[in-house]
Formats: structure tokens, C-alpha cells, sequence
């Protein structure tokens, strides 16, 4: 098993707050043609919008009464009861209207009739795949990579608790579903944002309903495929259109804008790729976004001096409230990030900057409970810092280090033979330990 549903973890939620928002937007985009009959070909950005306005003459009035009047319908009857389904509802009142006024004639296009509807099974040719293997390979490769994350990206965007959400199990059901649909000529599948946003507004709450729905598609397609065609455009185009304004999460957007100006932004920024490059490329962008935030805050981490509070018996942050029972020999610092290979100069600069900014410190005390992992990059850098300030005559210790970390830096400095002081594991050895150096 490879799991590769780890992908999952690195989607934060400012970003799928984008995304959502982003995919809301290309839901109404993509659907303004059959609502109002206006040409729009470009109905997978932005852009479209900008060419709806452009190609507002050729507006068509039938079309768009029709449009507005389904969603009216859809509302009146959500607010009239939960427990109509109000979707269905109106299709059913749709078919009815299309043969009652004769909208085909007052020029409303109606849904295409379904002409194929039992799919042919097809043994995949072998031969194909042995001549253009690194062709196939890669793109299969990019194939997987964009439906997975648009999968999980939707499934975590609608669920009210991700935790329901398995990234593996996700990723098994797109494989299974796409090695199903290779069977029988289809395309490779995976999750919708509109069948989602529609699902969800019609109140479904169980993963039955996709079942349900299915089975009812297929009654449909194999019994009904002739009715079906009577079905409106404009119709279609407005449950999804009522289902993306359904998703617009407005409210969420202002609790990031309030807990952090750089999460708001890159949830803008993201919403912004999804509206301009459309969905497939707005994936990619959100991907890079959750990197790039990882890489940013992990290279520079958060990192300070800290003084021992003796009335309260806790290590706590220097600042200029406490700043009268620094230790002026003692200096304990602080760096709440894992060591490695991209922050260590970072740690190096800050700790000897600090070290050199005061002439009388005997010790430096790292505090390495937030130091969870080191690679050999950050642990040579480690060494080397040790192996520096004991040429100034000043030791280094650490404390709260794990058990990995201290076994790491203890083999090191045995290895260079060096000694250490202590790698203390609670507050009374640190206090022991600074006391017996006055």
C-alpha cells in the first residue's frame, strides 16, 4: 500500500475555503450559456464572464424566464418543505412545461437525447500500452495526480468534519472507478463540485444518496432516455447555478481575514487561480500554495530568548516585563521548529547573534522540546555551533530533548570527542543544573 492519501494533509483550510469559493464561481460561470442562451465559450474561468457581458445582445428572453423561473421554483419549494425533493420536483414540472407551452418552439434548447445508453465492454489493447509506455506512464502520472486532488479538494471542502473523509479510501475508489470506466470506453472520473454542491443542497445526508443516484440515472438512461430530452437547459443551468451560490462561504472568508491576513490572502489567492485558470490548473496552484506555506513558516520559524520565572517555576518568553530575571551568564533559547537543512542557518544566525550581543554568558541552554527532528545537515550545524562556542568558552546544553535527538547529538560529540553537560528532561534539573554553574 502505498497511501498515497498523504497528499490530503498538505490542503489547509484557508485553501479549500478558496478552492470552494473558486469552484462556486466556475459553477455559475460555466452554466450562464444555458440560463440565458448567451454564448459562452470560454465557461471554465473568469473570462467567460467577461464574454457573457461582451455577448449580452445576444441574450434570449424565453430562455431566461425559463432559468429564473426554475430557480424561484426551487426555492419556493425548499422554504414550503425539507421533504420535498425540490430538484426532482422541478424537472418533473419541467418535462410537463416543456410539452404544456411548447418551449422548443419559442426557441428554449432542451436537454440532448440520450442515444447510447448501454455501455459496451472493451478489452484494452496491450500492445498500445507497450509502444507508448513512458507516453501513457506520464500522462496516466498527471492524470492521477489532478482527479485525486480534485477528489479530495472537493470531499474535504463540502464535509463539514474532514475526519470523515479517508484519503486513502478516496484515493482507492478513484482508481478502482477509473480502471472500471477504462473497461467500457469511459473517461477517467472522479469527484464533481457540481454533483457535490447539487447532492448537498438537496439535502442529502448519507453516502447512500450517491448510490441512489446512480441507480436512479441508470433506471433513467435504460426506461426514460426519450423524456429525458425534454428536460430544459436552462433548467440544468439553474440547479447548478442555485447550487454554487449555495457555496459561496462568505462567513468563513471573514473568520481567516480576522485570525490572519496571510492565511486571507493565500484563501484569495487561491480562489483567484480556480476563477482565472480554472479548476484543473487552480488544483495545481493550491497544491504549490500549501508547499510554499509550509516551506515559509518551517525555514523561518518562530524563535526567542526565555527566562526562568522563579515564583512560578516555568520557562516562559523574555520580554520587557521579565526582562530583570535574565541570568546575565545564562542565555536559554528557543527554536520551534525541527532542524533541517533549510532553517539551520537560520538557527546558527539567530542563537550566535544572540550569544554575541552579551559578553558575560558562560552557558546556552537550548530548549529542544519543539526540536522533534533533525537531519545530518542540521545536525552537523549543530555540532559545529557546539564546537564554536566552546572555543569562547561558552557551553551548550539542551533540555527536553527526545530521545532520538539526544542520541543523535550524543553519538556526534562522542564521535568528535566532545563533552556534554546535560540533557535534562524536567524543570528541576534545568534549576539544579543553572544553580551548580553559578
Amino acid at each position: 500500500k502505498l497511501k498515497l492519501g498523504f497528499i490530503a494533509n498538505f490542503l489547509s483550510k484557508p485553501i479549500l475555503i478558496g478552492f470552494l469559493n473558486g469552484i462556486a464561481g466556475i459553477l455559475i460561470i460555466s452554466q450562464l450559456q444555458k440560463f440565458t442562451g448567451v454564448i459562452v465559450e470560454d465557461s471554465n474561468s473568469i473570462f467567460g464572464l467577461v464574454e457573457f457581458f461582451s455577448n449580452l445582445t445576444m441574450l434570449h428572453f424565453p430562455t431566461l424566464i425559463t432559468g429564473i423561473s426554475a430557480i424561484i421554483i426551487i426555492k419556493i419549494l425548499e422554504k414550503s418543505s425539507s421533504k420535498i425533493p425540490a430538484q426532482f420536483t422541478l424537472i418533473v414540472f419541467s418535462i410537463i412545461a416543456t410539452v404544456v407551452f411548447n418551449l422548443e418552439q419559442l426557441g428554449v434548447l432542451l436537454s440532448p437525447e440520450i442515444t447510447s445508453p448501454v455501455p459496451t465492454l472493451t478489452i484494452p489493447d496491450i500492445s498500445l500500452i507497450s509502444g507508448n509506455f513512458s507516453e501513457i506512464f506520464f500522462c496516466s502520472l498527471a492524470i492521477l495526480f489532478i482527479s485525486y486532488t480534485n477528489q479530495i479538494l472537493t470531499a474535504r471542502s463540502f464535509s463539514g468534519n474532514k475526519n470523515e473523509v479517508d484519503p486513502n479510501r478516496e484515493f482507492y475508489a478513484v482508481g478502482l472507478s477509473d480502471v472500471l470506466c477504462g473497461l467500457f470506453n469511459g473517461y477517467p472520473v472522479c469527484g464533481s463540485g457540481s454533483r457535490t454542491a447539487v447532492n448537498i443542497r438537496s439535502g442529502s445526508n448519507s453516502k447512500l444518496s450517491g448510490i441512489l443516484a446512480a441507480g436512479f440515472m441508470l433506471f433513467v438512461i435504460l426506461f426514460f432516455s426519450k423524456q429525458f430530452s425534454f428536460i430544459p437547459s436552462a433548467v440544468i443551468g439553474a440547479i447548478i447555478i442555485d447550487a454554487g451560490i449555495g457555496i459561496f462561504n462568505f462567513k468563513e472568508m471573514n473568520v481567516i481575514r480576522k485570525f490572519s491576513k496571510e492565511e486571507y490572502y493565500i484563501s484569495l489567492i487561491c480562489m483567484a487561480g480556480v476563477l482565472i485558470n480554472g479548476v484543473l490548473y487552480g488544483i495545481l496552484l493550491s497544491i504549490l500554495l500549501s508547499f510554499l506555506m509550509l516551506i515559509k513558516k518551517s525555514s523561518v520559524p518562530e524563535e526567542y530568548e526565555m527566562v526562568f520565572d522563579k515564583k512560578e517555576k516555568i520557562l516562559v518568553k523574555r520580554n520587557k516585563e521579565n526582562d530583570y530575571m535574565v541570568r546575565k551568564d545564562v542565555l536559554i533559547y528557543r527554536f520551534n521548529s525541527a532542524l533541517l537543512f533549510y532553517n539551520c542557518n537560520y538557527f546558527r544566525e539567530n542563537l550566535i547573534n544572540r550569544v554575541s550581543g552579551r559578553q558575560d554568558i558562560k552557558i546556552v541552554l537550548i530548549d529542544s522540546s519543539s526540536v522533534n527532528y533533525t537531519d545530518i545537515t542540521g545536525l552537523n550545524e549543530l555540532i559545529d555551533i557546539i564546537r564554536e562556542l566552546k572555543e569562547k568558552n561558552v557551553s551548550v546544553s539542551f533540555m527536553f530533548a527526545n530521545l532520538d535527538l539526544e542520541n543523535k547529538i550524543k553519538s556526534r560529540l562522542k564521535k568528535e570527542k566532545m563533552t556534554y553537560d546535560v540533557f535534562s528532561q524536567n524543570y528541576e534539573q534545568v534549576i539544579e543544573f543553572i544553580n551548580m554553574k553559578k
